[in-house]
């Protein structure tokens, strides 16, 4: 099956509605733990010409159960294209693959509107595919350009210490030329009084 309402939320609801208006909805209520095998053929062979929708009867499902006009288990009801609830087509006959399949396909949208419908979400599922490429692009040259400040910013301080210890080295050597000239000896050299230098 295509699609299954738990009702743990108005939502589930709420998007099956919303898609009566592109799809007819074959909808099975029942409460068994799997849906019968014919019925989940019957899905994929009208698959893009009817959305079926399995309902497991609870609590939680009775609302829909009861706006679908389900009055026993099991129950197989047809929503038509662009149909209100209370006009749901309701299935009344033998529970196989050949007399369910005459009942249902008679409401499947057309070859022409199967193929819109189709072609719709090709474009969608392309324009979402490069959307979804064009978002890992920019959050791959965000993160390229934010290492590239990183490693930009650690060859600064990189130059600033290096020019930090030449600067000492060069008062260091003032320093000792400035005190062998004066005694004629080498001496021991002493701390000089450095300013820090900020990065």
């Amino acid at each position: 099956y295509q699609r299954r309402v738990h009702g743990r939320s108005k939502k589930d609801f709420k998007d099956l509605d919303a898609s009566i208006d592109t799809i007819p909805h074959v909808v099975f209520f029942h409460n068994n733990s799997i849906v019968p095998y014919f019925l989940r053929t019957l899905s994929l062979t009208l698959a893009d010409k009817l959305l079926f929708v399995e309902v497991r009867a609870t609590n939680k499902t009775k609302d829909i159960s009861k706006k679908y006009k389900v009055n026993k288990i099991p129950t197989l009801v047809v929503r038509p294209l662009n149909s209100e609830e209370e006009e749901v087509k309701v299935y009344d006959g033998e529970f196989n693959y050949q007399a369910v399949y005459d009942f249902v396909s008679t409401f499947g949208l057309s070859d022409e509107k199967r193929n819109a419908l189709q072609e719709a979400r090709r474009k969608k599922h392309e324009d979402e595919e490069k959307q979804r490429k064009e978002k890992e692009e920019k959050e791959r040259a965000k993160q390229q350009a934010e290492e590239e400040a990183r490693a930009a910013e650690k060859r600064r301080i990189r130059r600033a210490k290096r020019a930090i210890m030449l600067k000492r080295e060069a008062e260091y050597s003032t320093l000792e030329k400035q005190w062998e000239s004066l005694d004629g000896e080498y001496i021991q050299v002493r701390d000089a009084d450095w300013k820090e230098i900020e990065l």
